[in-house]
């Protein structure tokens, strides 16, 4: 008599392997998908940090008495050809100079970048990172 009982219960799981896989499919995709995105929006982050501190350095030793002044469209060609990865069009520079482009002088410059997620659900779907870099100009 144990035999039937044991039978209808299989029945009842059968499909229930195929559930449990779903749903832990799902949130394995969810834990990779947010890695990648947090992977990017690091990425993106550590590049506006890094190409703001290479647009002054670049800018630094273009002063006035070098060959070749660094005005402010100078540097954001610069910049945005050092961003690599990110779109260009989400890119904005700002460079000043403190109190002129003399030697002696300081520039800043200031790189902010719009971030677009793709997925969105774990991280939010866009930010905003602004990073700034001073340096004395040298020429």
């Amino acid at each position: 008599m144990a035999r039937p009982s044991v039978e209808r219960r299989r029945k009842r799981q059968r499909g229930s392997n195929l559930i449990e896989s779903a749903l832990v499919f799902l949130g394995f995709m969810l834990l990779v998908l947010g890695s990648v995105e947090f992977g990017r929006m690091v990425y993106a982050f550590n590049t506006v940090c890094e190409s703001a501190r290479e647009g002054a350095r670049w800018a630094s030793v273009r002063g006035s008495s070098s060959s070749s002044p660094a005005t402010n469209a100078t540097v954001t060609t610069y910049v945005k050809q050092w961003a690599v990865g990110l779109d260009a069009s989400q890119i904005s520079v700002n460079t000043s100079w403190t109190p002129n482009n003399n030697p002696g002088g300081t520039v800043q410059v200031s790189v902010t970048y719009t971030w677009s997620g793709v997925v969105g659900v774990i991280v939010p779907r866009t930010m905003s990172f602004t990073s700034q870099s001073n340096m004395v100009v040298l020429q």
